[in-house]
């Protein structure tokens, strides 16, 4: 169909096996063709006949070969590392379709790299047994702690939370205090229907620092006077529900703030930053968590201008950790599928290497430049 992201070939699996079957009977045609109205002789009508079929894969290897040889294409691969490596140890991030989450799978499992990182991917953490595996240690990554109870999220339970459904005069309320009101029961009737098991009483959060946790787990530093005391996030009264996806978020959030470093990738969703977005700070191919706010940037960056940039890390992972899939060594041909992968990487240098400008680091940012034009 016309909206698929990308090539989906496997879905006219049946339609190709009808056509590679006429494409075998053609053959037989031809042979035909020639030994009983050309009147060739039974192996000369094999043979010309052969020839003549084999003519168009020929033509389309010595056409199209350039095009779809992968020999020495690691594209995929290396930018599922670079993601892996924008993100400090035992780090968690939110990734959220295919092409930013199963090839950063494969880098984990296959090749080993970065297995300390937890990849939570925002697509699948709607449904109960992924957050259920989420709660489980993988490879060198501990399990993920959240405070609400497996059993308050199984199967329907939470699929939808009402936000403040009484249209109350609203107060902030600490996110920990949300997250303890969400994990009680406080049903919803609707009509006929199931009702909600709870709701969300406000829009407005705040999140309490823990200065000497987080400094104790390298989550901040200690000499950094930017660090406020609490974080506040609105997600805005247009909102008017939250999904189980969003939920889980909130808690990971919650539970793990101070404990482990966690990220956005820049390919998310932006609604799926939940009001965060001006608590973040690029470094890489993805955006962390801090508690510092810097107003996102209103120039057209997308997602990748939420926040504020931490050059000197962004920077390091570029130069000294990023991977290229070969495009640095060989002549390869990129194709529309994964133009855009490539183009988000485009988008995180000219970030950055504004944000050195500004800051002075001229040097870095001329670096910086001549590492993409390399």
């Amino acid at each position: 169909p016309p909206n698929e992201p990308r090539e989906r070939d496997y879905v006219l699996a049946a339609s190709f096996f009808t056509y590679a079957i006429w494409i075998g009977l053609s053959v037989l045609a031809l042979y035909d063709l020639f030994a009983a109205r050309l009147k060739l002789p039974t192996a000369a009508a094999a043979v010309a006949s052969t020839l003549l079929a084999l003519s168009a894969p020929l033509l389309m290897v010595t056409q199209n070969w350039d095009d779809h040889n992968r020999s020495e294409h690691y594209g995929s691969r290396d930018y599922a590392s670079n993601f892996l490596n924008s993100c400090e140890p035992n780090a968690i991030i939110f990734t959220y379709g295919d092409n930013d989450t199963y090839p950063l799978w494969y880098c984990q499992e296959v090749e080993g790299i970065r297995t300390d990182v937890r990849v939570v991917n925002l697509s699948l953490i709607a449904v109960d047994w992924y957050i259920g595996q989420l709660r489980r240690a993988v490879n060198n990554s501990p399990a993920i702690e959240m405070s609400i109870p497996q059993e308050k999220i199984r199967g329907y339970k939470r699929v939808q939370t009402p936000i403040n459904p009484y249209e109350k005069p609203e107060s902030e309320m600490m996110l920990q205090q949300v997250l303890q009101f969400l994990a009680e029961d406080h049903k919803i009737p609707i009509g006929e229907g199931r009702p909600f098991d709870t709701y969300m009483p406000t829009h407005k959060i705040a999140i309490s620092v823990n200065k000497q946790e987080a400094i104790a787990n390298k989550i901040i530093s200690p000499n950094d006077s930017t660090v406020v005391d609490t974080m506040h996030i609105d997600l805005g009264k247009s909102k008017s529900y939250l999904i189980k996806d969003e939920l889980a978020i909130l808690d990971i959030i919650a539970s793990n703030i101070w404990k482990r470093p966690i990220y956005w990738a820049v390919t998310c969703r932006e609604d799926k930053l939940l009001g965060f977005e001006d608590y973040l700070q690029l470094e890489g191919l993805s955006l962390r968590l801090v508690p510092k706010r810097t107003p996102s940037s209103s120039d057209s960056y997308g997602i990748i201008g939420s926040g504020g940039v931490e050059t000197d890390v962004a920077y390091q992972n570029i130069m000294e950790k990023w991977r290229w899939g070969n495009f640095d060594k060989e002549r390869l041909f990129v194709d529309r599928s994964y133009m855009p992968s490539l183009q988000t990487m485009r988008v995180v240098f000219i970030r950055l290497s504004r944000q050195l400008v500004v800051e002075g680091k001229k040097d870095k940012a001329i670096a910086l430049v001549d590492k993409y034009f390399e």
